[in-house]
Parts: C-alpha cells; sequence; structure tokens
C-alpha cells in the first residue's frame, strides 16, 4: 500500500535485522549506517504520507506512528551494543 517508499523499508530493514545477527565489528558498523539511512527515509516518509494535500488530509493510523518511532529503535540499538575487541594483556 505504501510503494517503493514502503519496498525500501522493508527491505533496509531485514537486512539490518539479519546484520544484528553477526558479532563482527564490520557488521555493526554496516548495521550502523543503514539504521541511520532506514531513520531519515522514514521520516521523510512519514511527512509526505501524514501532509495534506489539495484539501485532503490523511487519517493517521497507528501505523503510520510505528514508521516513524520504530527504526528509532532500531537506531538506538545499532549504537548500543559493543563488539568487544579482543584484551591485551599486559605481561610483565
Amino acid at each position: 500500500m505504501y510503494g517503493r517508499p514502503g519496498m525500501f523499508i522493508i527491505s533496509v530493514t531485514a537486512i539490518a535485522f539479519i546484520l544484528f545477527a553477526f558479532h563482527k565489528r564490520w557488521a555493526q558498523r554496516a548495521n550502523w549506517v543503514l539504521c541511520t539511512i532506514l531513520v531519515a527515509y522514514c521520516v521523510r516518509s512519514f511527512f509526505i504520507f501524514a501532509s495534506c494535500y489539495a484539501g485532503i488530509c490523511p487519517v493517521k493510523q497507528p501505523a503510520l506512528y510505528a514508521v516513524l518511532f520504530l527504526p528509532l529503535i532500531m537506531l538506538v540499538m545499532a549504537i548500543l551494543p559493543q563488539v568487544g575487541s579482543p584484551k591485551v594483556e599486559n605481561k610483565q
């Protein structure tokens, strides 16, 4: 129902969920970039779908607000987990 923006959001979200499964530094960084792009695109899509056009204002359903707030939660999840670097023991 949301067309191309919806397909883009679904595909980037699916890739981000796959990257959440990997515990490598490159996966964490790639996920951080993907989630940042997703947040920006979802904010853009929210304003496009929620704005009035030619005097017709859409009814804002809860799912439209979910498109705005759930990517923010994904971004926090991508930023918070720390992939542990190998600890170097100080042998003296």
